[in-house]
């Protein structure tokens, strides 16, 4: 049997035992198919084959972190807190990279992910902040509780506002950064309040590309 092949029953038979309720069948030497009452998912072994070649030496962490990542789409839903769900901004291609790091192979992953565009280069992904972990939304997640995607952002524009209580600037003569913790700093992009004087009393020389040349922020604000 070929190393290959190995990985890949080490792998499956892995899943099989961390996930009894979820049926696992190799369909072929590139795709294993998971299917619960809930999901069907195709889980491509590419990404799992590319990365064994640089880990080796350590097979047993790397299949922890392969099942790990299943596992997370294969837990039971509880309720959402909507006072905790969150604006993460990410690249504009990272949804398509997270589908790939879990290795599906299916259209309705990305269907059923909840998003806005921020830009051409950048989205806002919501997700649940539960202390533990950050847990990304679903629409499913929504039609759960009943609450409309379309009130998403404001209201957790709302939450991250009353959650960074801890904002700091730091810099002089006229460069700074805004630090916050170490998670949210780029979903602070969302809070006017933070780029008005005022509330965080910012550098007046805070400059923002309107899409032809750099112009001070608070002449962009409505």
């Amino acid at each position: 049997m070929s190393e290959s092949s190995k990985l890949v029953n080490i792998y499956f038979n892995a899943l099989v035992q961390r996930l009894p309720n979820v049926k696992f069948e190799i369909e072929d030497a590139n795709t294993i198919i998971a299917i619960n009452q809930e999901y069907t998912v195709r889980i491509s072994l590419d990404n799992l084959r590319r990365d064994f070649k640089d880990n080796e030496d350590d097979v047993d962490n790397l299949i922890e972190k392969y099942v790990n990542s299943l596992a997370e789409t294969f837990q039971p839903k509880s309720q959402v807190d909507l006072t905790r769900i969150v604006p993460v901004i990410k690249p504009a291609d990272y949804l398509k990279e997270i589908q790939a790091q879990a290795g599906f192979d299916n259209a309705d992953y990305l269907q059923n992910c909840v998003y806005d565009l921020y830009n051409d280069e950048l989205i806002i992904v919501y997700a649940e902040d539960t202390n533990a972990s950050i847990k990304y939304l679903f629409k499913k997640d929504l039609e759960h509780i009943n609450f409309e995607e379309g009130a998403l952002k404001a209201l957790a524009i709302q939450n991250i506002d009353r959650m960074l209580n801890s904002i700091q600037k730091k810099g002089c003569e006229g460069v700074y950064m805004v630090i916050a913790g170490g998670d949210y700093e780029a979903s602070m992009i969302l809070i006017d309040s933070i780029f008005t004087t005022g509330a965080h009393n910012l550098s007046p020389y805070l400059f923002k590309w309107n899409g032809n040349k750099f112009e001070k922020f608070d002449s962009l604000i409505s």
